[in-house]
This record gives C-alpha cells, structure tokens and sequence, in this order.
C-alpha cells in the first residue's frame, strides 16, 4: 500500500502532467495567423523604398519612400504616380496630397478600418492580410508537394489558405470562394526575404493577381529596395510639422478638396 507520503508525492505528480497538458493545450490553441503576427512583432524599425507595378486596364507604377518605427510611429512618402505623404505620430495620422487644399487629420483611436490598416500595417511584410485572420479559428490542411505547413480561415467574404514550409517564412496566401478551394480570385506569392535568425522574414518580393468583380485580372509586383530593419530610426521623421507647412488639416477626408 502507498504511504500517505507516496499518495501526497502521486497527487502532485498528477497536478503536474495536469498543468503541463494545459499548457501544451493553449500553446496548441495558437493559430499559424497569431504565430506569425507575432514573429513581425519583433520588427522594432524599418527603412526602405518599395516599387510598385500594378497592370490591369493599364500599368501603373509606384514609388514610396518609408520609415516606421514600433508602435505607431510611420512615415509612408509615395513619390509617383501621386505626390503624397502619410505620418503617424504614435498619437494621430496625418495624410496631405499635394496641390490639395487642405490635409486629413485624425487622432488614432477615431479611425475607421481602413485607415487603421495603414496603422496597423508593417512596411514589406503580409501583416496586412493576417490581421484579417488574427482571430478566427483555424482550420488544418494536408501538405502538399510544395509547402508542409498550409491551413484555412473562413472570413466573411473568403475562405483563405496560408502554406509555408517553415513557421516563421510565409510564402503563399490564396483566397477562395468558397471552402471547396475551386474558384481562387486572389492569391500573394512572397520571396526573396530577409530573415533575421529563424525569428521574422521579411519578402522583399510580392508576386500577387486579383480577379475583380467585373472579371477583369490585376496583375501586381511589390519590390521592396534598401531594407534597413531594426537600426535607430531619427524621431524627426514623425514630426508633422517638419513635413507641412502651412498645410489647413481637417478631420473630413471628404473636405481635403473643397473650402
């Protein structure tokens, strides 16, 4: 018979393989998604310039200049087709394009969804389309011949298949329909990427096509040019009034236009 020293010592070894289970339970409730969120979260700075070529009815090319600093800290200058320039200031955005009368300003916490994604974005990386997915329930897929790792995510509007063949390196991002995986009407390669020690990699390419709803293909290419990541960034690229002058902002972006 168990001592009742044995019986106390069996408990707590029960308590044990109890709390470890738990725990490699919610380490397991981690989504592919949340993983990687994650990984760009410790991406502190970013400096670079990204091209980009857009074809569909005609090509158009872009080019933007970008600093951003973690949280809430960007510089975004688009130098062609438009001249325009966005910052946040880790409090407020501010958005002017040029020969316009007035700018768009607004405190953070009063942006609407789309506004909140330049905020929220990482320059050059997929975070972007994964906050879409941060939480939602996931769904496991098969490998394939190409990629080991691949799950779903069924949003309101797509059913969406990440793949990639290391946690950390995302590659591929597709957008269906509908959960059978026929009609793809979007897709995001990503290559070429700057990895900093097994913990992010940045894709210095984007390879992506979009069917629009009317039928018509978009064909884009993303290059990312000079990466700098996790060097000290100068505050001064956050400070507006370094970058407006004599710039009226309003909180109506409808407004920036008229007097």
């Amino acid at each position: 018979m168990l001592t009742r020293h044995h019986k106390i010592l069996f408990f707590i070894s029960i308590l044990m393989f109890m709390f470890d289970s738990q725990a490699e339970s919610l380490e397991n409730k981690i989504t592919l998604a949340q993983q990687l969120l994650q990984s760009y979260q410790k991406i502190e700075t970013i400096s670079c310039e990204i091209q980009k070529i857009t074809k569909g009815d005609r090509t158009v090319r872009m080019l933007s200049r970008v600093v951003y600093k973690h949280p809430n800290f960007i510089n975004v200058e688009n130098i062609s087709p438009a001249n325009r320039r966005i910052i946040v200031d880790g409090k407020k955005l501010y958005y002017y394009q040029k020969n316009a009368l007035k700018g768009f300003s607004k405190p953070i916490e009063k942006l609407n969804e789309t506004w909140m994604a330049s905020v929220n974005n990482i320059p050059g990386t997929p975070v972007e389309h994964l906050l879409k997915m941060k939480n939602l329930p996931e769904i496991k897929l098969s490998g394939n011949k190409d990629f080991a790792i691949r799950v779903a995510y069924k949003t309101d509007t797509a059913f969406v298949v990440i793949s990639c063949n290391t946690p950390y390196l995302l590659e591929l991002i597709e957008f269906f329909k509908e959960r059978d995986m026929k009609n793809k009407f979007a897709e995001y390669k990503y290559s070429k990427f700057y990895k900093n020690k097994n913990l992010f990699a940045i894709p210095c390419l984007h390879e992506a096509y979009m069917i629009m709803p009317d039928g018509n293909k978009i064909i884009e290419k993303r290059y990312i040019h000079n990466l700098i990541v996790n060097d000290p960034v100068n505050d001064h690229f956050f400070n507006p009034d370094l970058f407006f002058k004599n710039v009226e902002f309003v909180n109506d972006f409808s407004k920036t236009y008229t007097n």
